[in-house]
């Protein structure tokens, strides 16, 4: 099969990881990602349409057990270079969040740089700047009151490469 990647690690065998009923109705599992310090990422595809696929994100911490969600405000962001939420979204299972977004199948950033010797050109990184600016001009000043926190090249996700979207 392809090769699937995503926040710059290589995906492996499906994991021992069930997804949640809600979800495994919907996607079936093809690989799992490096596992993070946050969460597990699951590549799934959509049962019935297996060219359609997502990322699963399976939250290591215990959500809280007031049912509290701050990630519902993030559905309302709109900006061209912010990842997509899917539906379902969000949730719990067993007393873990989990999220539905979008699948990038170019990568990071990092993996794109790796890909053109080790750093971006000119108009790469101009692209870059220019589309991360945007995206965190959105998010920190929107009603949410959102703060990306941990900008690197590892977590800036390639949409496509032509033309470059990140």
């Amino acid at each position: 099969g392809p090769e699937t990647r995503a926040r710059g690690t290589r995906a492996s065998a499906p994991s021992t990881i069930n997804l949640p009923p809600v979800l495994a109705k919907r996607f079936a599992i093809e690989s799992r990602f490096k596992e993070g310090n946050q969460a597990a990422l699951l590549l799934c595809s959509t049962i019935g349409h297996p060219d359609e696929r997502v990322v699963v994100k399976m939250f290591h911490n215990v959500a809280p057990a007031d049912g509290t969600d701050p990630r519902k405000g993030y559905r309302a962001l709109s900006s061209d270079h912010i990842v997509h939420y899917v539906d379902p979204y969000f949730g719990t299972f067993e007393d873990r969040w989990w999220e539905v977004m979008e699948y990038c199948a170019f990568g990071t950033a990092r993996d794109l740089a790796d890909r053109e010797g080790g750093r971006l050109g000119q108009d790469e990184l101009r692209a870059l700047i220019e589309q991360m600016t945007d995206a965190l001009d959105h998010i920190h000043t929107s009603t949410q009151h959102i703060v990306h926190r941990d900008v690197k090249p590892g977590n800036i996700l390639v949409r496509s490469e032509e033309p470059l979207d990140f």
